[in-house]
């Protein structure tokens, strides 16, 4: 069972760990909800124990309905239904040049291969180079900050020095064979008494690299000397104006600043027109991002010593996503493409059995209009289920929602879920409701079926 916590269709690739399956792995298979098979990949880790039990990962290709489920089934197909993608060689005395090139149908990314950042990043369609041609290319550093201005939990200093975490990189798996579903180089770099590990990874489909990062961090700022930043930073390759950023119910655009500023979660860099690709850096759990002089820079974690000492010690686990968008993208398709990244698909294993309801199902769906679902709760005094949206644009929009029952009864409330009186009341027509939703406004939908 496949479930979609957010509020578009998604096909992507979703990880299935399969335990103590007793059939051929070579003949493992999986069928969609309609029976048709579909294609899938062993993962980086694919197989092994664990206390006793045997699992296997396999990255599948899936399609869920928004805020919905589908049912895929494994099953023991008759022949061997797939060979081992891996890095071709060649043969035992050839030698060649190593490279780490991620290229899917939609961008190619190229690594250092003695850094593993990324010095390059095209849009195969339009052929634009998003990221700036230096050295170093998009990358993690290691920055120490001016404690002068002290409360810093509170306050981001002045950078003394940047450090970019670009030597002594070592390679632990690459995997570039252009047929695989999902393309990876997994590296890990240590630095000061901390570790980093990381893997870049580019699905089949997808326009943007997702980098899966570990990090096992021992450093400590004392007053005097500083306090140390992990951060991410990635230069772009066209001049930026001005930067997006998404704020709670909405987007604020802000000019260049050499300074970190508050997000629920990315940054995008603009240019100017509306023609050509643009790029975003988007976070499932960081939000203190710096737009200045044509780049995206991310906080990722602060040894900042007062109140606590060492607020951050120990092994921390993120997510960055490089995302490479039409610079004619509206605010919507990016708060789209974040919700996905934020809101995983959550996959739960379960026996075969008999039920009455269908294999793949959208409990709540926007049929038409603009505008992002912000929560989806029951009442606090009843049993009423409440759906919260915010336009994403400048203008009326006309909503229409779609549910999975027939609605008997929906209204407008407020943030208390008190009924709002005065405005036109939602119009039910079987299972969908629809309502206008003003310019830049929130609403708070309440239904009962």
């Amino acid at each position: 069972m496949v479930f979609n916590a957010s509020a578009n269709e998604r096909a992507e690739l979703a990880e299935f760990v399969v335990w103590n399956w007793q059939g051929d792995p070579a003949r493992m298979s999986f069928r969609d909800p309609a029976g048709a098979v579909v294609p899938y990949q062993l993962g980086s880790q694919g197989a092994g124990n664990y206390w006793g039990h045997s699992y296997i990962r396999a990255l599948v290709q899936v399609k869920v309905p928004p805020f919905g489920y589908a049912a895929y089934s494994l099953f023991e197909a008759d022949e061997p239904v797939q060979a081992e993608l891996t890095w071709p060689t060649g043969a035992e005395r050839q030698h060649h040049p190593e490279a780490f090139v991620l290229e899917n149908e939609l961008i190619k990314a190229t690594l250092d291969t003695q850094s593993c950042a990324v010095r390059s990043l095209i849009d195969k369609k339009s052929g634009d180079e998003l990221i700036k041609q230096d050295k170093a290319g998009a990358r993690f550093r290691l920055i120490q900050e001016d404690d002068r201005r002290g409360m810093t939990a509170w306050i981001v200093g002045r950078y003394m020095a940047v450090e970019n975490l670009t030597e002594k990189v070592r390679v632990l798996e690459a995997n570039c064979h252009p047929q695989a579903l999902r393309q990876h180089v997994r590296y890990t770099v240590s630095f000061g008494r901390s570790k980093l590990t990381v893997e870049i990874a580019l699905d089949q489909g997808r326009s943007q690299l997702d980098l899966r990062v570990e990090c096992d961090w021992h450093e400590v700022g004392r007053r005097g000397e500083g306090v140390p930043q992990l951060n991410y930073y990635l230069p772009c390759a066209y001049d930026v104006p001005s930067f997006l950023y998404n704020v709670p119910f909405g987007t604020i655009t802000r000019p260049p600043m050499d300074m970190d500023v508050p997000a629920n979660g990315w940054a995008h860099a603009l240019r100017q027109g509306q023609n050509g690709k643009t790029l975003g850096l988007f976070c499932d759990s960081k939000y203190g991002f710096r737009g200045w002089n044509n780049a995206v820079g991310l906080a990722l974690i602060r040894a900042t010593f007062d109140p606590d000492p060492y607020p951050e010690y120990g092994i921390h686990k993120f997510t960055l996503n490089i995302g490479v968008t039409d610079a004619s993208a509206g605010a919507a398709e990016l708060v789209s493409l974040a919700e996905a990244n934020n809101h995983p698909l959550m996959v739960q294993a379960t026996t075969l059995h008999q039920g009455d309801w269908e294999a793949v199902r959208s409990f709540v769906k926007v049929v038409s209009g603009q505008a992002a679902v912000s929560a989806v709760k029951l009442a606090e005094d009843s049993p009423d289920l409440l759906v919260r949206l915010y336009s994403t644009v400048d203008k009326a929009t006309e909503l229409v929602l779609e549910f999975a029952a027939e609605v008997r009864e929906a209204g407008l409330v407020n943030v208390n879920e008190e009924p709002v009186n005065g405005n036109k009341q939602p119009a039910v027509n079987g299972n969908r409701v629809s309502f206008a939703l003003a310019p830049f406004a929130v609403a708070t939908l309440r239904l009962r079926f």
